[in-house]
């Protein structure tokens, strides 16, 4: 068979093309792996799907122009705010990498907690030159929207912690209005538990395999939902597959992610296992946090 040169360049051209997605997908699904080593021994190896959540959301997300990011896991009920610290790094890591990809973020958080975050989004966005919001609003919309480590309902219609206590009293039901109700075109879930918003594609296997599965099992869904050895990692995860997605700078680096750690501890948010005002996230001391940056920007330099 004869080819013009028209021809030939569409074949290189196109197998190139191929080449470099299948690469790029390798990569990010590397990622994925390293987020789920299940380091705090929660039992969410049984949660793994055979399919990259990671890759798909990623893509996906990376070419949004404006994509809502909902926390707030108040887990920690005597404590002032009574929101623990993971999911919080891992937010503000997402909304730089929608930042960098072009995007706009606005955090999306119960209304008696905006004011802290406020003071954690004004201070980052000084400090690293972001334009993030802090919205505790039902009626923003959104091309994509983003639950990391978020409360959501069970089938109850309650929220509770790992360890099943009724924290409903503490949260508005945002995961509903953003994550069922409105007509959003990508939703990501982001969770270490299977109690947190868009876990409940995984409800069945939350309730089979994880502690209290049956009480605390999230049944809101969403289109892509990330399992992580602990949210805020997932958050790195994503981050850094978005820049790969467009092929822009990482966002995540381990002395800019100690720097927010320390600032969120400022704040007297707290790790949710120990109640402590520490850096450690889960009960996982930042070491562990910070070989998970090593190895994420490790893989994404490959």
């Amino acid at each position: 068979m004869d080819l013009d040169p028209e021809q030939i360049f569409y074949l290189c051209w196109s197998n190139s093309f191929d080449l470099l997605h299948i690469m790029l997908a390798e990569i990010i699904r590397l990622i994925e792996s390293r987020i789920q080593l299940d380091e705090g021994q929660r039992g969410i190896r049984a949660l793994i799907q055979p399919n990259s959540a990671l890759f798909s959301a990623a893509r996906e997300l990376s070419g949004l122009k404006s994509i809502g990011i909902l926390t707030g896991f108040p887990c920690i009920q005597n404590n002032n705010p009574p929101i623990e610290n993971d999911g919080i790094g891992g937010t503000l890591a997402i909304a730089r990498a929608i930042e960098s990809c072009g995007g706009h973020s606005t955090i999306l958080i119960d209304s008696p907690y905006v004011e802290v975050i406020k003071n954690l989004s004004d201070w980052h966005n000084l400090q690293y030159g972001s334009h993030i919001n802090v919205s505790s609003s039902r009626n923003l919309e959104f091309d994509g929207i983003v639950s990391i480590e978020r409360s959501g309902r069970a089938k109850d219609g309650n929220y509770y912690t790992m360890r099943g206590r009724n924290i409903s009293n503490l949260l508005e039901p945002l995961d509903v209005i953003y994550m069922e109700d409105k007509d959003i075109g990508v939703k990501v879930g982001i969770g270490d538990g299977g109690n947190e918003a868009g876990m409940g594609n995984l409800i069945g296997l939350v309730e089979r395999y994880i502690p209290n599965g049956e009480l605390i099992a999230c049944n809101v869904r969403c289109h892509h939902p990330i399992v992580s050895s602990v949210s805020t990692w997932g958050g790195y995860g994503l981050a850094f597959a978005m820049c790969l997605c467009k092929n822009v700078p990482a966002v995540v680096n381990n002395a800019q992610e100690r720097q927010i750690a320390e600032k969120i501890c400022e704040l007297n948010i707290r790790d949710g296992v120990t109640g402590l005002p520490t850096v450690s996230i889960d009960g996982l001391d930042w070491s562990v946090t910070d070989n998970i940056i090593t190895d994420l920007s490790r893989l994404a330099n490959s």
